[in-house]
């Protein structure tokens, strides 16, 4: 596996449980946007009879545009390789976990530490993730989760959460719907 899919498996995998609701628990699988996924996703339901597509009620449509371009935002930003962008996109829960993994290795702060991530993609994985599409959007009171569809892939389930009035997107890369 390539060093920076290594090293964004391990945040993937720390960033999951701090942005999700406990009463959600299931494992992950590896997205389609280069992620790969490891540990807990706890934002997407699972067992019999739970669905990503039956999570808390449809957003309302202002909810789903704010939704819509908080994660389309992001993935450009990520696409660009643009750090600071992508972390102003990114919930605190997400930003602090990521930061406190990778602080050890010398970079500081979001910003430096996901550019130095985002470097490390090579330009296909960066082409694909640019045109991502949200293809409904789910939540309940301050979480949800953004269906996306990276190329021609199957849909990807990302979570987002409402913080300081606007929604941010809750972990680094989607991961395929169970």
């Amino acid at each position: 596996m390539h060093l920076a899919h290594r090293r964004l498996a391990a945040l993937l995998a720390l960033t999951a449980p701090a942005c999700s609701d406990d009463d959600e628990r299931g494992s992950s699988r590896a997205g389609n946007d280069g992620g790969q996924a490891a540990g807990t996703d706890a934002s997407a339901p699972q067992g019999p009879g739970k669905s990503v597509r039956t999570y808390g009620t449809k957003a309302d449509a202002e909810a789903e545009a704010e939704i819509r371009a908080a994660v389309q935002d992001f993935y450009a930003a990520k696409s660009a390789g643009d750090g600071a962008r992508a972390c102003a996109l990114l919930a605190r829960p997400a930003r602090e976990a990521m930061v406190d993994t990778l602080a050890r290795s010398g970079r500081q702060g979001c910003p430096a530490i996901l550019a130095s991530l985002l470097a490390d993609q090579d330009a296909r994985y960066r082409d694909r993730i640019a045109g991502v599409e949200v293809t409904g959007v789910r939540v309940r009171e301050d979480r949800g989760l953004a269906l996306i569809e990276i190329e021609a892939t199957p849909e990807d389930v990302i979570p987002v959460r409402r913080e300081d009035g606007s929604w941010k997107v809750a972990a680094l890369a989607g991961s395929a719907i169970p």
